[in-house]
C-alpha cells in the first residue's frame, strides 16, 4: 500500500511509504530505507551523488524530517525505540530521546 503526502512549504515534497521515507529539500533529497541493511541517504534531485549518511545502529528509520532552523536532520527508529538528530552530512549524530538500551554515536 502507498501513502502518498504532499506538503509544499519552502520547497519540501514529502513521501511516505509503507517502508521508506523521503524528504526532498533544495537541491537535495534524504530518504530512509529498511531493508536487510537500513540506513538514510543522501542524492542530488537527479539522482545523482547518493551516498548514505548514516548506516549504524539503525533497526526501522522513519520520521524523517528536516529543521531549517539548525540546518539538522532528525529521525526516529522504531524499533530501535529512540529520536535521533544530526546534521545534513549526517555527523555530530545524538540520540533526543529514548526509552530503550543506550545507543552508541
Amino acid at each position: 500500500m502507498l501513502l502518498v503526502a504532499f506538503v509544499f512549504c519552502i520547497s519540501i515534497l514529502v513521501l511516505l511509504h509503507l517502508y521508506e521515507i523521503s524528504v526532498f529539500v533544495d537541491s537535495y533529497m534524504y530518504w530512509t530505507d529498511w531493508g536487510d541493511r537500513p540506513y538514510i541517504g543522501k542524492a542530488g534531485m537527479d539522482g545523482s551523488g547518493q551516498r548514505i549518511l548514516v548506516n549504524d545502529s539503525l533497526g526501522w528509520p522513519n520520521a524523517l524530517t528536516i529543521s531549517y532552523e539548525t540546518n539538522e536532520l532528525f529521525w526516529a527508529d522504531a524499533r530501535e525505540d529512540y529520536i535521533a538528530v544530526s546534521d545534513l552530512e549526517g555527523m555530530n549524530r545524538k540520540i533526543v530521546l529514548s526509552r530503550g538500551k543506550s545507543i552508541p554515536t
